[in-house]
């Protein structure tokens, strides 16, 4: 395996695990390389909503949320073009192609348990090892590192689900190189 690591992003309409999803990113990566949009693009996926509506919840304070947004977040989040949820998911699957795979996520309470709430609602068996779902939260806090400091990529859209993906490794490796001892410069 070229890569040892996922991370993983979504956005939605709520906070719950059976919210309407409107974005899925993943991009694989190594701790301590760099991570290059070009070379690594990841995959991000766009399920239609509509078919959603019925099976799954909304959240109206996270309605009021996004219109709080960006325009460049509210723009990224309009597709046109939206697959069926199904697809989504089978791409999802084909882009964890091992069980390997450790997956972090901002927050292993919420995009993870999300994923697999779809996985289950559509009958697809997830595409990881539970016991390999990692929190960048926890690394936060192990290594009291400020992600402020930590600047956005060029063309990166602050709450569009693959941007999210690429800032987040970025913080990442930088919270693991401070707890190692070798912090990351960024320019």
């Amino acid at each position: 395996m070229k890569y040892q690591h996922i991370m993983l992003d979504t956005e939605t309409l709520g906070r719950e695990a059976d919210a309407v999803v409107l974005s899925i990113a993943m991009v694989k990566f190594n701790f301590g390389s760099c991570v290059s949009v070009e070379t690594d693009s990841g995959m991000q996926v766009f399920p239609e909503v509509q078919r959603q509506m019925k099976d799954r919840s909304v959240s109206w304070a996270t309605i009021q949320w996004w219109m709080e947004q960006s325009e460049d977040a509210r723009c990224a989040i309009i597709q046109p073009c939206r697959i069926p949820m199904e697809w989504a998911l089978v791409k999802v699957r084909s882009y964890i192609d091992s069980k390997e795979y450790k997956v972090w996520a901002n927050g292993a309470a919420f995009d993870p348990p999300l994923i697999r709430h779809l996985f289950n609602q559509y009958g697809i068996e997830e595409p990881w090892d539970f016991r390999r779902i990692l929190d960048m939260r926890t690394m936060k806090w192990l290594s009291k590192f400020d992600s402020k400091g930590v600047p956005q990529r060029d063309n990166a859209v602050k709450h569009d689900a693959l941007s999210d993906c690429f800032w987040q490794i970025d913080v990442l490796n930088a919270e693991f190189n401070k707890i190692k001892g070798t912090p990351l410069e960024f320019k």
